[in-house]
């Protein structure tokens, strides 16, 4: 159900005022937990936004790893080009060639 406010100065006033006829609407005693929940829009957008956010760090989460895997494989790749290219280093060098050849 949705129910409005006269301005936003009363929300609170209204919302226990709502609370006080639904408890008696449902016979519950003083001592009682209520059985219903009373929300406004602020506490709505603040689920909202903490939704967001959680949102925004696991979206930071999965590219941090996505980065770290994607390292992984460069550095994978230039060390296998390097080990290829040893023998091959080692053997102009034993026949003389210079620094820049």
């Amino acid at each position: 159900m949705r129910i409005t406010a006269t301005s936003e100065a009363r929300v609170l006033d209204a919302a226990k005022e709502i609370e006080t006829i639904l408890r008696a609407e449902r016979g519950l005693t003083p001592g009682e937990k209520n059985t219903f929940a009373i929300r406004n829009e602020s506490e709505m957008m603040e689920m909202e936004a903490d939704v967001a956010r959680n949102f925004g760090d696991f979206l930071l989460g999965v590219t941090a790893v996505r980065l770290l895997v994607g390292g992984i494989g460069v550095m994978t790749v230039m060390l296998a080009t390097v080990s290829e290219r040893t023998k091959e280093i080692g053997l102009r060098k034993a026949l003389g060639a210079r620094q820049r050849s």
